[in-house]
C-alpha cells in the first residue's frame, strides 16, 4: 500500500513539473491560392474562325474551357472563370479546316519552382541565389539539344523540332515525331504505307555538362496512325506561342492578338500544314537565347 502511494505521488509530482504542452502550428502559406480570372483577345480575320471550336486548353491538366463570348464581326473573345497560376493555350479551327493552337513552353513544374523561390525569400535565403549569375542558354546548347534529338532511338524513326524554349540549364521542346518505315501492325491496319504521327512536348535539363530528356514527363498533344495520303489530307495544324496566355495568381493575363496567316502562306516550321511533305526540312524556332 505504501509503495503504491509513493509511486502515485511521484507520478503526480512529475506531471506537475512538466511544462505545458506547446500547440503545434503550421507555417503560414508562402502564397495565397491562385484566383480565377479572364483571358481576352482578338483573332482576325474573324470570319475565318469557327466559333464552336474556340477553346482555352491547359497542357498541364488537360482542362478545356469554351469562351464566355466571341464577336463574329471583330474577332474579340473572352474566357471567364479560368483557373489562375498557369498557362492556357487558345485553340481553334478555321472554316477551311486549318487548326491553330497556342503552345505553352514553360518548363514542367514552373509554378512549383516559383513557390519554392517565394519560400526561400521568406526564409531569407534568396540573397545567396542573387550572388550567382543566372546560367545562360547559348547557341552551343541549341546544337547539343538538336544532336540529342537526332540521335534519339526508339520506335519513331523521324523527329523534327519545331520550338526550343531555353531557360538557362533547362529547355522545353515542341517535337514532331513519325514512324515512316513499315512496321508489323501497319500490315494489320490497312497494309504498307501506314505512318504514325505524333506531336509532343519534351523537357530537357543540362546535367553534368550534357543535355538529357526528363523521363516520364513528356506530354502528347496529337497522335494519328494512318496512310500518308490520309495524313496529308486530314492534318493541318500550326502552333504559335502568341496564342498562349499566362494567367498569374491574381487571375490576370496579357490580351492576345493573333492574325490568321493567309492560306497561301502556311508555315511548316510551326507544325504540319495540309499536304506537307512527309519529312519537311525545317529549322526550329529558338526562344530564350542568351548573348
Amino acid at each position: 500500500m505504501w509503495r503504491r502511494a509513493t509511486i502515485s505521488a511521484w507520478l503526480i509530482a512529475a506531471a506537475l513539473s512538466c511544462p505545458a504542452a506547446v500547440p503545434l502550428q503550421d507555417d503560414p502559406p508562402v502564397a495565397s491560392g491562385p484566383k480565377a480570372g479572364v483571358i481576352v483577345g482578338r483573332i482576325t480575320p474573324a470570319e475565318l474562325v469557327r466559333a464552336d471550336t474556340l477553346r482555352a486548353v491547359s497542357r498541364v491538366s488537360g482542362a478545356k474551357f469554351s469562351p464566355a463570348s466571341f464577336d463574329a464581326k471583330t474577332g474579340e473573345f473572352r474566357f471567364a472563370n479560368i483557373p489562375g497560376g498557369g498557362a492556357w493555350d487558345i485553340c481553334f479551327t478555321t472554316i477551311d479546316g486549318r487548326d491553330y493552337e497556342g503552345i505553352d513552353l514553360e518548363f514542367v513544374g514552373a509554378r512549383l519552382d516559383r513557390l519554392a523561390q517565394l519560400r526561400r525569400k521568406s526564409l531569407g535565403l534568396s540573397g545567396r541565389d542573387a550572388k550567382k549569375p543566372p546560367a545562360q542558354f547559348l547557341a552551343q546548347d541549341v546544337r547539343a539539344i538538336e544532336k540529342f534529338v537526332r540521335d534519339w532511338q526508339d520506335f519513331l524513326d523521324t523527329r523534327r523540332v519545331l520550338y526550343i524554349q531555353g531557360q538557362g540549364q533547362r529547355a522545353t521542346l515542341l517535337v514532331e515525331l513519325m514512324r515512316t518505315r513499315d512496321f508489323h501492325k501497319s500490315r494489320q491496319a490497312g497494309g504498307p504505307g501506314q505512318v504514325v504521327w505524333r506531336v509532343e512536348l519534351w523537357y530537357m535539363q543540362k546535367q553534368g555538362g550534357g543535355w538529357a530528356r526528363l523521363a516520364n514527363v513528356e506530354k502528347l498533344l496529337r497522335r494519328r496512325r494512318c496512310s500518308l495520303a490520309e495524313l496529308q489530307r486530314s492534318v493541318a495544324i500550326e502552333y504559335y506561342p502568341q496564342l498562349s496566355a499566362s494567367l498569374n495568381d491574381a487571375g490576370q493575363a496579357k490580351p492576345i492578338r493573333f492574325t490568321i496567316p493567309d492560306i497561301k502562306k502556311t508555315d511548316p516550321t510551326r507544325g504540319r500544314p495540309a499536304k506537307a511533305k512527309l519529312t519537311p526540312k525545317t529549322k526550329p524556332h529558338i526562344l530564350g537565347l542568351g548573348k
